[in-house]
């Protein structure tokens, strides 16, 4: 076995372990927070003491809607430019999915946002209120 495609095989296989291993420990140690609270908010509860400030639940924060499109389109910029340095048309074809996405996403949120500055859409939800 030829030492290069072992090396080929072994690295992108070791960065991806890397980022399910990243991921993984982040959602664990996100559960295991979380359940400390929990515990410590039904512990306070049953001596009757009130719930601790740090412990009240946040509404959830507002997202950045432009946030998903605007890496979509980096993926794709950033892969168009490797096909572009490396000469290697199938990869300049591929970099048109993630661009088209971010475009879509982007196209997308931006009229969603001007239909719910305007009220057609109720904030909560992302159906549209229907006009009579």
């Amino acid at each position: 076995m030829n030492l290069g495609n072992l090396e080929d095989i072994l690295v992108p296989l070791a960065f991806f372990a890397l980022v399910v291993i990243v991921v993984v420990v982040a959602l664990g140690a996100q559960f295991k927070r979380r359940e400390l609270e929990h515990k410590e908010r039904m512990l306070a509860l049953e001596k009757g003491l009130p719930v601790p400030p740090s412990l009240h639940i946040e509404e959830p924060k507002q997202r950045n809607p432009y946030r998903a499109p605007l890496v979509w389109i980096a993926i794709g910029v950033g892969m168009l430019v490797f096909a572009l340095i490396k000469s290697k048309a199938s990869i300049a074809g591929l970099s048109a999915i993630p661009l088209c996405i971010g475009i879509g996403l982007l196209i997308a949120n931006v009229l969603y946002l001007k239909r719910q500055s305007k009220g057609t859409i109720d904030s909560g939800t992302t159906e549209a209120r229907i006009e009579q």
